[in-house]
Parts: structure tokens; C-alpha cells; sequence
């Protein structure tokens, strides 16, 4: 069992991939045989990816695809659908030397295609994910609720997180400051 605390400084080839596989060179890496979706964040510009924090407390991530319009395939697809398929959704800041610190588990509420440059700086429609952290570091989260008799933790997260269904397309208009969580997500990679 791994665990990742928020704040604290990672190794990306030891810590992620040498122990749950996945892609080494992507910012969104979907390792096989593992509840998790993890993503970085930090180094994009030099390929149209403008990360950001709004002033709504959503994370604005980009998409995966450095040329042309990027598509809902492949890590995209992992991310808006990461609830149903039942991963955590867990984001990393580059820093330097193959160093990560962990920002948190996240939820995605939605996302938009916006117009923007690819890395050659051609016009291109993007894919913004709008990201809600689960919880605040600090923050007082309410306990849940006694499980069931006769049901396991695991059993009931996998309802939960079928229940959720894929993120949808949304526009920027039709965005709203997000609800925010009450129970945390493990972060807890077994």
C-alpha cells in the first residue's frame, strides 16, 4: 500500500513509474491494473498547455496532444471518465530533476473545448478540465457515514463511484463554483 501526502516531494520514475507503470512521458499517465489516474502540471506552455486556478476554486488542466485539436481519446478520455471507471484522479507539480510534489486528489466536474495554440502555434481546439480538489489541505472534512452491515469499504466506493458517470462538456457560461465534498476519496494505492 502507497500513499501520497499532499505537499510532500516526489521522485515521477521511482515513485510512480518503476512501482505502477504507465506512461513516462506523458502528463497524463493511466497505469494498468491500477485505481488511479495521475496528472502533471507545471511544464506545458512550450506546448499550448496553460494550467491555471480560477477564481471560482476549480483547476483549469489541459488535455493531452501537443499539434492539432485534441480529442476525447486515450488520457483524456481516462480523465473525464476517472469516476465511473472507478480511479482517483491525483494531481503532481513538476519541479525540477524528475522531482513531484503532490497537489491532491481531484474530481472532474466537466470540461470545455476552448480555442488555442498547439505547440507550433497553430489555431487548435483544446480540452479544459475543470477540476474540483476533494478537500483543502486542512480542511475539516465530516466523517461518513457507518458502513452497512455485511458491506466493504471497497464495495461501497465502487457504487459511489459508478454513480458519478463520465464528466460532461460544459461551457464557460453555464459554470458555477463547485459544490463542495464532504468525504474524501483513498488516496491509497494497493
Amino acid at each position: 500500500m502507497t500513499e501520497f501526502v499532499i505537499g510532500q516531494i516526489y521522485n515521477r520514475r521511482r515513485d510512480i513509474h518503476d512501482r505502477f507503470g504507465g506512461q513516462r512521458q506523458s502528463g497524463i499517465v493511466t497505469p494498468a491494473k491500477r485505481p488511479a489516474v495521475f496528472i502533471f502540471t507545471g511544464r506545458g506552455r512550450r506546448h499550448g498547455y496553460d494550467d491555471e486556478w480560477s477564481p471560482d476554486g476549480t483547476f483549469r488542466y489541459f488535455g493531452e496532444g501537443q499539434k492539432g485539436d485534441m480529442t476525447l481519446t486515450k488520457g483524456n478520455k481516462a480523465m473525464a471518465n476517472h469516476a465511473v471507471d472507478g480511479k482517483d484522479l491525483l494531481l503532481f507539480e513538476m519541479l525540477e530533476k524528475g522531482e513531484i510534489r503532490f497537489r491532491g486528489p481531484f474530481n472532474c466536474a466537466g470540461y470545455s473545448f476552448e480555442s488555442g495554440k498547439d505547440q507550433h502555434g497553430n489555431a487548435r481546439k483544446a480540452i479544459v478540465f475543470h477540476l474540483v480538489p476533494i478537500a483543502d489541505e486542512g480542511a475539516e472534512i465530516e466523517p461518513p457515514p457507518p458502513l452497512p452491515a455485511g458491506a466493504s469499504l471497497d464495495e461501497l466506493r465502487k457504487k459511489a463511484m459508478a454513480a458519478a458517470g463520465p464528466a460532461k462538456e460544459s461551457s464557460r457560461q453555464d459554470q458555477t463554483r463547485p459544490i463542495a465534498c464532504v468525504a474524501k476519496l483513498s488516496v491509497n494505492m494497493s
